[in-house]
């Protein structure tokens, strides 16, 4: 009886650590892009005062990203 509780905690510890594993594997391109932006340098994309609609294009980039993961997520089969 111990092991059989043994075993199913061990498959809820996995099933909570895939789901933590997939949350924050989606969530490094969004923070790559962000800390990008963020940083204060000159000459980046979108910056300039030619381009007002920089947030936009920042946020659809880091979406792109987000996207991307998740297409090579699903075909290494991990999703």
């Amino acid at each position: 009886m111990q092991d059989e509780l043994s075993s199913r905690l061990a498959e809820e510890t996995n099933r909570r650590l895939y789901i933590v594993s997939l949350v924050t594997t989606l969530g490094m391109p969004a923070t790559f892009v962000t800390g990008f932006f963020g940083m204060n340098t000159g000459g980046l994309p979108f910056g300039g005062d030619g381009v007002p609609m920089g947030s936009f294009y920042a946020g659809m980039t880091c979406l792109a990203a987000v996207g991307l993961m998740l297409l090579l997520l699903k075909r290494k089969r991990l999703l």
